[in-house]
């Protein structure tokens, strides 16, 4: 239920773009401040409490293969993960294009922080560079 006259709107208060670098095939890094310290926080722009939800995409790259995002690393399989603490508890983003709970209730101008997590595939077919689109999507809190 939206109380008559409540926004909800989100804003990102970072810069939205990690970097994750040269990572090793079968290895990982995350954006936690003990690797490459790159948080994305998000704000809760509405009037009212709201539920923050993240999702995933493939890793693309122009003309190469393309990384498939799964629950385990393997051939051309990336695992991306998030939390939303530095003491983390990581949640995999297995499924491409389906929202996970990030936080059930963000308050009006409240943040969050955003910590991703890549591990790279067992194996692939090319190294070149990849893409991921992180999408992160508020809506009424229940």
């Amino acid at each position: 239920t939206i109380t008559s006259g409540a926004t909800i709107s989100i804003i990102r208060t970072t810069n939205g773009t990690i970097s994750y670098g040269n990572v090793d095939l079968n290895s990982s890094t995350s954006t936690l401040p003990s690797a490459i310290n790159d948080v994305e926080t998000f704000q809760n722009d509405g009037t009212a409490a709201e539920q923050f939800s993240i999702k995933t995409s493939n890793a693309t790259s122009s003309g190469g293969t393309t990384w498939t995002v799964g629950a385990a690393a393997g051939s051309d399989i990336y695992v991306h993960s998030f939390t939303t603490t530095t003491s983390p508890t990581w949640q995999i983003l297995n499924t491409v294009d389906t929202y996970e709970t990030a936080s059930s209730s963000v308050a009006a101008n409240g943040t969050l922080n955003f910590y991703m997590k890549i591990d790279t595939p067992t194996g692939s077919a090319d190294y070149q560079q990849k893409s991921i689109t992180v999408t992160v999507f508020a809506e009424a809190a229940p």
